[in-house]
Order: C-alpha cells, then structure tokens, then sequence
C-alpha cells in the first residue's frame, strides 16, 4: 500500500492536494472503500454540479463534457454493469497522466476512486490552462467536502525522478500509465509487486472511414468531424489523423464535406513551434513521393496520398493536418488495420461494410468504432480494457 509519507525524503515533489507533506496522514490512514459506494458515486457527482457552476468551466467544452460524464445517471449506469459482491479494491492506484490530453486523467482517478482504491496522480509540470482549471476547480472543491473520497486521493508533480516513481510503483496495487510508448517502456522497467495490475496505454492512432454523404447531412457530417480533432489539436489517440472515403463516394462529395468543415471551424491557435511541426510533416510526406494534392484550408490541411504507410501515422505530429485517401476497394484498408490502431470514426458506411472491415484481418485492431462526433466520448471500457475490472478484484 502506498504511503505519502514515506515521500518526505523528496523535495522536489510539488504537493498539490493534500496541500503539503504534512498534511498526508489524512491519505495514509484512509481505509479503501467499498467497491462503487454511494460515497464516491456523489462525491463525483455532486463534483459534476460544482463545475457546471463555474462561469469559466462553461467556456470550456472539454471540461462540460467531463462533468456529463460525471453526471449520477451516467456513473449509476456504469456502477450498474457490476455486481458489488463480487468486487473489491486493489488497494493502492498509481497513475501518471498524459501530458496531451487535458482531462483524461480524471477519467481514470474517478474509476479508480469508484472502484473503492485510494489513487496518487502524478500531472506532469506544464500542465496546460484547461488542466490546471480542472486541477484548481477540484482542489477547492475537495477541500470543502464532506465525503470520504476526498481522502482517498492524492495529486503530485514532480520532475522525472526514478527513485520517487520507483518508491510510488514498488508499494502501488496497480498502476495506470498514460503517455507515449518511451513512457510506457521505461514504467515497464520499474520493480513492482507480483500481485500488482498494470495498465499501460501506449501511442494510439485513429481514422475515419466516410461514405457518401447525402447533401442534408454534410453539415452534421462536418461538424461531428471538427468536434473529433479540435479539442486537443489533433493529439488525442482517438482523433482521426487519416480520412478514408469508401469506393462508391464522389468527388464533389469530398470537396464540399472540407468546404463545410472549414465554414464550421472556428478559430484555432497554434504555436510557432507546432507550425514548424506541420511544415517539416508535410514536406515529409512530399519528399516520399505519395502525395497527389495539397489543399490549404483557413487552419488546416488536407493531403492527397496514393496510400499510406503506417510510418506515416506515426510519424503525424497531429495539429490539423488531415491525410486523405481513396479506395478503390476495402480490402485496401488492411494496412491500416496495424496493432496501433485504436479506433475508426465513420459517417455514412453501412453495418455490412463495418462487419467486411472488421473481417479484415481477423478485426483484432479495431478496439472501437465511433459514429464522427463522438470519438473524444470516455468510455470505461478504453482501448479493448475494461477499466473498473481491471481497478478492482
């Protein structure tokens, strides 16, 4: 069982909640709780109602999208897909947040806080403005409520550091590791219990499979499409990098779907930096001898290409840049179809073409499939895992 403070010997944690070493008997002496109880499920929701109510989370879509999710429906409906008698914590949780994606740590600490187990979150040192609003809004609620919960859990930062880490994941229950694969590799290579449950979730890559749109549903197409990359520039896993159009679509279809796309967008931001990113990408993908067409839209991109090669996903730096492609025949999916592949997003492909891509290759990489619009929707059920079985015993 993890314990904070035998981390007093550290100095370069940054204590966020509990607010300092000091305070940390309150985690230590915390019992686990009962798996799913009606403590953690209105701590979470009564956290939803708290952010609804603050005027700078309502500007922030990521953010309302979260406290839905929070919502008691939705946890009761998920607490309801289990027998409590048949579960218990694991104990400890150790999580390391990804650095891209703003608010999918608090996705996992909740199922983690659900499934009855006391969770340290280690967020990284840049949190961005959306995090660090997540962050101050929990920590001011946290401190004034009444629930159990609230000592169940334990947020830190702290530069990279072997020996802390190593101190969190050789005492955790189970971890949960969010990051690129170097990250995941080198949280392999760390000592932990036997009976410890790891969940690593590596570099993913998602596309979108499109058919022929009819007229009246290119704007519902478009938008659906905007609201799958635009929230994290194009980094979350679940974010199609790749734009695939199915034999029978026209090209007047594909032009006026980007027409509508662009209409819809919106204004996006991004660094210096991250339009270097672009350009060194694209220039990649040209001096590779694949590229057909370059279109250059207001603020993104879209890209032409023969055929794609999985090197190219995976060398996508994300930021609006969108490879598109055209089959000829659906068996021309199947190089897509790599163990990288997180999910597909699609609009306008009927159940027989989805069960034909599934056949290919056995299927086994496709671990969702999302209509356009709902591919950022966090489910506990993740990347083929089942999160709160695997949280608990």
């Amino acid at each position: 069982m993890i314990r904070l403070s035998k981390l007093v010997k550290f100095d370069t944690i940054r204590w966020l909640y509990p607010k300092a070493i000091e305070h940390c008997d309150m985690f230590d002496n915390a019992p686990c709780a009962e798996f799913m109880s009606e403590d953690s499920l209105s701590f979470f929701s009564d956290f939803s109602a708290f952010l609804l109510h603050q005027e700078k989370v309502k500007e922030e879509p990521v953010l309302v999208s979260l406290a839905f999710w929070l919502r008691s429906a939705n946890l009761t409906q998920i607490a309801q897909k289990y027998t409590k008698n048949q579960h218990e914590p694991l104990g400890s949780v150790f999580q390391i947040a990804p650095n891209n994606i703003d608010t999918l740590f608090f996705y996992s600490l909740t199922l983690g806080i659900l499934t009855g187990n006391k969770v340290v979150v280690r967020l990284g040192n840049t949190a961005s403005p959306i995090a660090s609003l997540l962050i101050e809004q929990f920590i001011e609620y946290c401190a004034k409520s009444h629930y159990q919960a609230a000592n169940r859990l334990a947020l830190v930062s702290y530069p990279r550091n072997d020996d802390i880490s190593g101190s969190l994941v050789a005492h955790a229950d189970g971890i949960v590791v969010w990051g690129g694969d170097a990250t995941v590799n080198h949280f392999k290579t760390l000592k932990t219990k036997n009976s410890c449950k790891n969940l690593y979730f590596p570099d993913r890559y998602s596309i979108a499979l499109l058919g022929e749109i009819a007229k009246s549903d290119i704007q519902k197409a478009a938008k659906g499409f905007i609201t799958d990359v635009q929230s994290f520039s194009q980094q979350a896993c679940a974010s199609p990098r790749v734009v695939v159009w199915l034999p029978n679509v026209t090209t007047r279809t594909k032009q006026l779907f980007w027409s509508v796309v662009n209409e819809h967008w919106g204004n996006t931001q991004l660094t210096t930096a991250e339009q270097v990113d672009r350009q060194v990408y694209i220039q990649y993908l040209v001096m590779r001898g694949q590229t057909q067409a370059l279109s250059s839209f207001d603020d993104f991109d879209v890209i032409d290409v023969s055929h794609i090669q999985q090197q190219d996903i995976e060398l996508h730096c994300g930021n609006y840049i969108f490879v598109q492609n055209h089959l000829s025949s659906l068996h021309d999916l199947n190089a897509l179809l790599q163990p990288k592949l997180q999910g597909i997003s699609y609009y306008s492909v009927s159940d027989e073409e989805r069960l034909e891509v599934q056949s290919l290759a056995g299927g086994e990489h496709i671990r969702r499939w999302s209509l356009l619009g709902q591919s950022l929707q966090f489910s506990h059920v993740w990347d083929g895992v089942d999160m709160v079985s695997e949280l608990s015993n």
